[in-house]
């Protein structure tokens, strides 16, 4: 692998996590004003670790999603 793609690599994974923080935090911003903010917290915790799952993957890594992949079934 050389620099050039190893930074942008590197450069795809900050711009997925700064993605997966703020879905986190939308997320939790909305539901908290329908139930307990525990619980929304949580719920917008799944849903950023699912997007981050897949963007890191497919975006950064540039390779397949699949449950199994997911699981560390491989």
């Amino acid at each position: 692998m050389d620099k050039k793609e190893t930074l942008g690599e590197l450069i795809r994974f900050g711009i997925v996590g700064t993605t997966a923080a703020a879905v986190h935090y939308g997320v939790y911003w909305v539901l908290q004003h329908w139930m307990n903010v525990n619980v929304a917290y949580t719920i917008g915790y799944i849903v950023s670790f699912l997007v981050n799952y897949y963007l890191s993957a497919r975006f950064t890594f540039k390779e397949k999603t699949s449950t199994k992949n997911g699981l560390g079934c491989n």
